[in-house]
């Protein structure tokens, strides 16, 4: 071979060499949204929270393969559509409905390509407890106070929502308005139907417009990360009693 035809090997090897170790992962340009809600119902009263996950670019669509998958906190489930919800998933006590306020790692993988986010703080409410009265007994229609988490001084309450929890298809429960809120501190009535109830206190954005933070304490592959925690108090056990 001439000495210009191995330049041109030499040359040829050092292109592909280079564009090997240019490889852009297809997780670069992503969004990872992190969501928790409530679960509960009229019907199911304390099932926990629930975990949706989705996955974006800029392009319509799922950028990744049918191979691809997400693990919660070691727990693996397939993500090929991008979209991926705990109450949904494989039943395992991390990706299925959860109770108080955890901190998850999450790894979206798809052949060669992985990213992870770390995120806590999704659940705030969990925290609330009744300050009045302490042991939750209150007569029908009696007042109702609850002291508000750090994370969630800057809402305001929309309502309280009583779920019957003592059976019978007559009544399930029911809505009342929230008196006043300090901050600290919100206020709110009883049901006047007599019973136990779990509750739970819609939380809004107050005047300033600040939502609810979650914890994001890392973020590694992605382009971005976001979170959207959990906005109501609860659940608090109340015994409405004659």
């Amino acid at each position: 071979m001439s000495e210009r035809g191995r330049w041109a090997v030499w040359a040829a090897g050092a292109a592909l060499t280079a564009l090997a170790g240019c490889h852009t992962s297809k997780l670069a340009d992503t969004i990872i949204t992190v969501e928790a809600s409530a679960l509960a119902t009229f019907q199911q009263p304390v099932v926990g929270s629930g975990l949706s996950v989705n996955l974006s670019d800029q392009m319509p669509g799922c950028p990744l393969s049918e191979n691809a998958t997400i693990s919660v906190n070691g727990n693996s489930a397939p993500f090929s559509t991008c979209l991926f919800g705990s109450n949904s998933g494989p039943p395992s006590p991390a990706t299925g409905p959860f109770t108080g306020n955890p901190s998850f790692r999450l790894k979206v993988s798809d052949g060669g390509d992985s990213a992870e986010m770390d995120v806590g703080g999704l659940v705030p409410g969990v925290e609330a407890t009744l300050l009045s009265p302490a042991d939750g007994q209150v007569a029908p229609g009696g007042d109702l106070q609850a002291a508000v988490p750090p994370a969630m001084q800057n809402q305001v309450p929309l309502t309280a929502q009583f779920i019957y929890t003592d059976g019978g298809a007559a009544y399930e429960g029911e809505f009342t308005i929230p008196t006043s809120a300090a901050g600290t501190t919100v206020d709110f009535p009883a049901p006047q139907h007599p019973g136990h109830f779990t509750v739970f206190v819609l939380m809004i954005p107050g005047p300033t417009g600040v939502l609810v933070q979650a914890d994001i304490s890392a973020c590694n592959g992605f382009q971005q990360c976001f979170a959207s925690p959990e906005n109501t108090l609860g659940p608090l056990m109340v015994d409405v009693v004659q």
